[in-house]
């Protein structure tokens, strides 16, 4: 249908009034406002560095030196304004602000403390004086790495030999580095790998350690007064902690000494955990090949060592322990005559020990910790000489779970009793295999019957034990223990109850005793006295093999002349029954039910003077006055000599 003009003339108009009524609220704006003011001390007046925050937007500036702050071009209307300064509370303030207007305000601010992150730092104190403030607890020692680096040893550090320079320690003879500890046999002290046992820690007959001195972190011995929780040995303990490297990236490092070429690695692993291994072996059967001929040299040893450490939920740690070491003298067929004499005959003689194991330590709230460990520990020699028709072979194994808990309680921060319990359960194999075919007068000064012998034992043990440190006050601290344990195949079982007793008459000065009952079931069978140890052979108690007993009395003071010097002074006596020892010097052959058995009493007095390694010098002179006389063969068992003086000094420049 037609459109009229008329009508579209209309329309047009319409659409003119429309566009003329939206043009003006287009083009109209609304004027922007302006913030500016002032902030200053409440207390002074004094201007504020301070920042300002606009709220809504989050527009910030900061005043100047006289406390003066501006917003330009504000969006008119109602704003909270923010301030804050270091050292100040902070300051909200309700502003409205109109358009195209300029509003000031002035914002004072008051003095507050302000609270940080808690900053933890931690300085570690010396062994010797955690022990000095430790509670009950006496007749122990602590050497670390940085002190056994330097102390006189024959082509490198012996941990061994740095022992036996300690109070109620001695060496047997110079060539041996193996020690006894006030009176006992050196298989009564237990010798321990991050808690593990080591059997037999001796290269060469006993000339050196089977520790890897770089993989060595800190070494611990206990003359005596033993806690509850360890059980298995007469004498003492020798705890050696491995090395930790906690740098973030792989650290290596090579030593050669004149007795062997060792390597180290190490570094990080995750958030807080560390891992190292080291490998050590000596060179003189290679050197002598070269320089000499082939197998003019048959013996080496060589170690190897791993350790790690990693954290797990909950803050606790896991850290495990892996060692191996091996003694080998195997000459050539051609060379056998020229070592050993003979024709040539097939000689091989080789020992060594192995060790795996891990523990878990896991605290269960702020005043108790568990630690769970489990290893392996076997010790293994064989004996194979033609010439003479002598097999010996010595086996060992033990598998050992064990546990602990433990409790603190007290009033605030200060513990006034810290309650332990725990379990043990070892599992022990060994195998003594000895055939002798022909064995003349001229070799060792008599004849033997041609005999075979074999020997296998299956035992073991559990212990249960218990002990409370007390701490009534803080010059006082008392330690009550017992040990409950049960030896299957001796069908033995015991008590054994513990007590120390440490009083503080100042702060510088403590006087401490100590006494208790042990039991071992674990032996190495050797005649001590020759100045070689080169074969040993462990047996286990049993019906044959009694179990030893041994009660010990000690009592001593220790004073600090300085914060790095101390004199410490112990008095001791022991009672051993129920050792057992070779029938025979001469016959080699062993059988368990032949073994003699004898007992008897140490009794001495040790002092030590020592300087903690401090920026330029450490070192320490130790002296041990001992009589030890058996019951069976009155003469002095074994252990320390009636007087032994050692000393040993380091300066650092």
């Amino acid at each position: 249908m037609p459109v009229s003009p008329g009508r579209v003339l209309v329309q047009a108009q319409v659409l003119a009034l429309a566009l003329s009524l939206t043009m003006p609220l287009r083009a109209q704006t609304v004027p922007a406002a302006r913030l500016d003011g002032v902030v200053t001390d409440s207390a002074s007046g004094e201007a504020v560095r301070a920042t300002v925050t606009l709220a809504p937007g989050g527009h910030a500036t900061r005043t100047n030196a006289v406390g003066r702050f501006a917003f330009v071009d504000v969006a008119p209307g109602e704003l909270t304004v923010t301030t804050t300064a270091v050292g100040y509370r902070a300051a909200r303030t309700t502003v409205r602000l109109p358009s195209g207007t300029s509003t000031s305000i002035q914002v004072t601010l008051a003095r507050t403390v302000r609270e940080l992150e808690l900053v933890r730092t931690r300085a570690e104190r010396s062994p010797e004086r955690a022990q000095a403030a430790a509670p009950a607890g006496p007749s122990v020692t602590s050497l670390g790495a940085r002190e056994m680096s330097v102390i006189p040893a024959v082509g490198e550090t012996d941990v061994l030999r740095a022992a036996s320079l300690l109070p109620g320690i001695a060496a047997r003879n110079d060539f041996w580095a193996g020690f006894n500890v006030r009176g006992g046999e050196s298989d009564q002290t237990q010798v321990r790998l991050d808690g593990m046992p080591v059997f037999s820690p001796f290269h060469l007959g006993g000339l050196f350690s089977t520790f890897i001195p770089e993989a060595v972190g800190e070494v611990e011995a206990r003359a005596g007064a033993l806690p509850a929780s360890h059980g298995g040995r007469l004498s003492g303990t020798l705890d050696v902690e491995s090395s930790r490297d906690d740098r973030d990236g792989v650290h290596g490092a090579v030593d050669l000494s004149v007795i062997s070429a060792t390597a180290k690695l190490g570094g990080a692993l995750g958030r807080g955990g560390s891992w190292n291994v080291a490998a050590r072996r000596t060179y003189a059967d290679a050197l002598a090949a070269v320089v000499m001929e082939p197998g003019a040299f048959p013996y080496h040893f060589q170690d190897a060592q791993v350790h790690a450490t990693t954290l797990v939920p909950g803050g606790g740690t896991v850290e495990m322990t892996a060692y191996a070491g091996l003694d080998l003298l195997e000459p050539t067929a051609a060379s056998t005559s020229d070592v050993l004499g003979g024709e040539g005959n097939t000689f091989r003689f080789d020992w060594g020990n192995r060790l795996v194991g891990a523990a878990l330590t896991q605290p269960l709230g702020p005043t108790a910790e568990a630690v769970q460990r489990v290893s392996w520990s076997a010790f293994s020699t064989a004996y194979d000489d033609d010439s003479t028709g002598v097999r010996l072979a010595n086996r060992i194994g033990e598998l050992r779970v064990s546990g602990e808990l433990t409790r603190r309680f007290g009033r605030g921060d200060t513990t006034t009793n810290a309650l332990r319990a725990g379990y043990e359960l070892s599992l022990l194999r060994t195998r003594y295999d000895e055939h002798i075919s022909s064995l003349g007068a001229d070799e060792l000064g008599a004849t033997f019957v041609i005999d075979d012998t074999l020997v296998r034992q299956r035992s073991g043990a559990r212990a249960l034990f218990v002990e409370d440190v007390w701490t009534p006050n803080a010059r006082l601290s008392v330690r009550p223990g017992v040990r409950v344990e049960q030896v299957r195949g001796a069908d033995w079982r015991g008590v054994s109850p513990r007590l120390a007793v440490k009083y503080k008459v100042r702060d510088d000065l403590a006087l401490s005793f100590a006494t208790g009952r042990y039991a071992q079931w674990v032996h190495a069978v050797r005649n001590e006295d020759l100045p070689l140890r080169i074969v040993d052979v462990w047996f286990a108690s049993d019906a044959n093999v009694p179990v030893s007993t041994g009660m010990e009395l000690v009592g001593g003071g220790e004073l600090w002349l300085t914060g790095d010097d101390f004199v410490r002074v112990e008095a001791y006596t022991k009672r051993f029954d129920d050792l057992v020892e070779p029938a025979s010097t001469v016959d080699p052959r062993l059988r368990p039910a032949e073994l003699r058995r004898f007992g008897g009493t140490s009794r001495g007095v040790e002092v030590l003077v020592r300087h903690l390694a401090t920026a330029r010098l450490s070192g320490w002179i130790s002296y041990s006055y001992a009589r030890a006389p058996s019951a069976s063969r009155r003469r002095r068992a074994s252990g320390t000599s009636p007087r032994t003086i050692a000393a040993t000094t380091r300066t650092w420049w």
